[in-house]
């Protein structure tokens, strides 16, 4: 360990680097539950699919693309976890880093909508709190999305009409 300038204790950036290291990209906790579920309820899915962004579950049949967001990594909350000190270190890093990765994500949401997909993104701990409330909305949104495409919708679109409920709304990124 490192004593800082302020006395305070810090890590060698070697140990900093193999803690991120750990870190992982696919398969964590929240995606594998959330996986687990909608494959339990019928669900069928591509994982890792080459669209852009790296959708962590995909639904080629009906072009929904399903992302499973890190409350920390996606920013949830960020300004909010700033204005109450939760960042000690690297304030201005971070200041950078997480608003970065947010206008990632609506380019990315944006860019897949203009190709005809519809995006879910759910946050980490709703999906560890409710597996299956965040895979029923999945699996609602894939039924409308279904029925819309064989011709069951009307005029105004099965899931225009669902995505009048704000919590779908927002789930979808519209």
């Amino acid at each position: 360990m490192i004593v800082g300038d302020e006395l305070r204790l810090m890590r060698e950036p070697e140990v900093t680097s193999r803690i991120m290291s750990k870190i992982r990209s696919k398969g964590g906790k929240a995606e594998t539950l959330l996986g687990k579920t909608m494959w339990a309820m019928g669900l069928r899915y591509r994982k890792q699919y080459p669209i852009k962004g790296k959708p962590d579950y995909v639904f080629t049949r009906v072009k929904i693309a399903v992302f499973c967001d890190g409350d920390f990594w996606h920013g949830r909350d960020f300004y909010t976890r700033l204005e109450r000190g939760r960042f000690k270190r690297n304030v201005e890093y971070w200041m950078k880093k997480i608003p970065a990765n947010i206008d990632r994500d609506e380019k990315v949401t944006h860019a897949l909508q203009e190709q005809g997909w519809l995006v879910v993104r759910l946050w980490e701990s709703d999906i560890l709190r409710d597996p299956v409330g965040c895979a029923w909305i999945v699996k609602e949104l894939y039924q409308l999305r279904l029925a819309e495409l064989e011709g069951a919708g009307s005029k105004e679109s099965q899931i225009q009409k669902a995505l009048k409920n704000p919590i779908l709304r927002e789930l979808s990124g519209q």
